[in-house]
């Protein structure tokens, strides 16, 4: 089953999604209401597909809450729901659910939740996990750790990832001929973002 991302002000959704949800009557009813912009039924069909485990409905329940789409933003309800899709195996879920934990300064459990979505193989996670361990947020710091992940999400396209990678090396670097170099390739990581991000501004590789 896939989720995709939640409905953004344009209602922009993957065709994969959505005969997924056409193909399940509730959860594209729920779908319908989003379209509407109807929020509020949309939750009151969502919240009983979620209690019983759907994994599309977990999501966009978060969603909802962290947008303030249900009145003001509400995050620890996000994460909850964010949370719950996460110990389903939602890759998407738990990077979100992490990325709102360190906004809400629960970076202990934030690490936690990446080291899970980061085994799980999902990019961000191992990107933002190794973040946190190279920084000694949310627990000690770990070197050696930290870099393996962040040289796991760089191996498959992390663009922060190598940024990190190359910082890292350029502040333990002595030589100055080296560092040089290294901030040459820091100029060219710059040029390296901004065509991602005019390709895919939601690229899993920016996050």
């Amino acid at each position: 089953m896939q989720h995709g991302d939640p409905p953004s002000d344009s209602l922009v959704w993957d065709l994969e999604t959505l005969e997924w949800l056409m193909s399940n009557g509730q959860e594209f009813r729920a779908y319908r209401f989003l379209q509407q912009g109807d929020y509020e039924k949309a939750r009151c069909q969502l919240e009983p597909l979620a209690a019983e485990g759907s994994v599309w409905s977990l999501f966009t329940l978060g969603w909802l809450y962290e947008s303030g789409n249900l009145g003001s933003p509400d995050l620890n309800t996000a994460v909850a729901h964010y949370a719950r899709g996460a110990e389903l195996g939602d890759a998407e879920a738990q990077f979100r659910a992490g990325r709102l934990l360190v906004n809400l300064g629960a970076e202990q459990r934030a690490r936690s939740v990446f080291a899970f979505g980061a085994e799980a193989g999902s990019i961000s996670c191992s990107y933002w996990l190794g973040r946190l361990q190279l920084e000694g947020r949310g627990g000690a710091a770990d070197i050696s750790e930290g870099l393996t992940w962040l040289r796991r999400a760089c191996s498959r396209g992390h663009l922060y990832a190598k940024r990190d990678l190359i910082l890292h090396e350029f502040r333990s670097s002595r030589v100055v001929l080296r560092r040089i170099y290294l901030w040459l390739r820091l100029a060219k990581f710059s040029w390296q973002v901004g065509k991602e991000a005019w390709k895919n501004p939601e690229s899993e590789l920016l996050r």
